[in-house]
């Protein structure tokens, strides 16, 4: 399943970053949201650091990734989501991570 793929993929890049995220997932789509707890209804989602996603929505989109502008939205995986572009997705993603923490 290509959602699973992504989201696996993801986890590991921000693991790796030592950025700590919590990521839910279902068939198609994910969100990924900037908490140190889990997320699985709106006041725990509220309790997100949304400035810290404005600025990774705006790094991803400035190297082209079109994620949803609000936190609270999610990412939406379509049949052109493949391998290639699970890849280059999660090289963007560590590479906005990085530049975040600059």
């Amino acid at each position: 399943n290509t959602t699973n793929k992504l989201v696996d993929e993801l986890r590991k890049v921000y693991q790796n970053g030592s950025e700590t995220v919590q990521i839910n997932s279902a068939p198609g789509l994910l969100t990924v949201f900037f908490s140190t707890t889990s997320v699985s209804d709106f006041r725990s989602a509220k309790a997100q650091d949304s400035v810290k996603y404005g600025r990774f929505f705006h790094n991803m989109l400035n190297n082209g990734v079109y994620l949803p502008p609000s936190p609270y939205e999610a990412w939406f995986i379509s049949s052109e989501h493949d391998d290639d572009t699970i890849a280059k997705t999660c090289q963007i993603v560590e590479n906005s991570l990085d530049s975040m923490r600059l």
